[in-house]
């Protein structure tokens, strides 16, 4: 994809969003808005305080849950392309904790085949509206080969593919209900570990 239409895609993204740049960024959540919902001090000081503050408060997410999608690709060390399209379910048992669980499928050049399966993790972040994170996960999956015809098998076989990742990453909270996200994973898998895989990936996530 051309630099270009990638901003475009994302300025579009957001603006479907509706993206507010202002302080009161997030006033479509109601916890939000019943913090911040009301006049500003009238002192310069008290005011620029708060709105320092409530430009990047996101501990509204504290216990909420929502879905995401989520694709990307990557590269082993050695030269073998992969990619993952994945769609789950998130939960945010603090406001700086995520877990996740979703139905993903994979494919590798190394290992020639296209994988269905489950994908799951856990992530730390701060509790702000650009909010780092890192993360650890893992997947598993399964393909079915077709038996060849001069083969002594009469039916298809089961190829199973699993990896363990740590992850590090970015979101950007859109709007109070809206998250898009950035991750780069390292995944340690069974094809061995010529076949591992730098993975990076977004994603779109509601609440």
């Amino acid at each position: 994809m051309r630099p270009s239409v990638g901003i475009a895609s994302l300025a579009i993204l957001l603006a479907s969003t509706g993206c507010h740049l202002s302080s009161k960024w997030a006033m479509d959540h109601p916890e939000y808005a019943a913090k911040y919902d009301k006049p500003y001090a009238d002192g310069k000081p008290d005011k620029w305080a708060r709105m320092l503050k409530q430009s990047g408060d996101a501990r509204f997410v504290d216990e909420e849950s929502g879905g995401y999608l989520a694709g990307g690709g990557g590269v082993s060390p050695s030269g073998d392309g992969a990619g993952f399209a994945e769609f789950g379910l998130l939960y945010f048992p603090s406001s700086w904790s995520e877990a996740r669980f979703g139905l993903a499928g994979a494919g590798s050049t190394a290992a020639s085949n296209l994988f269905g399966g489950l994908n799951a993790g856990i992530r730390v972040h701060s509790p702000t509206r650009l909010s780092p994170f890192a993360g650890l996960g893992m997947y598993g999956g399964v393909s079915y080969d077709d038996c060849p015809d001069d083969s002594p098998c009469h039916h298809d076989h089961a190829h199973g593919f699993a990896a363990v990742y740590p992850e590090l990453g970015v979101h950007y909270w859109v709007n109070g209900t809206t998250r898009i996200s950035g991750n780069a994973a390292y995944w340690f898998n069974t094809e061995g570990r010529d076949s591992d895989l730098w993975m990076f990936g977004l994603s779109v996530s509601g609440i």
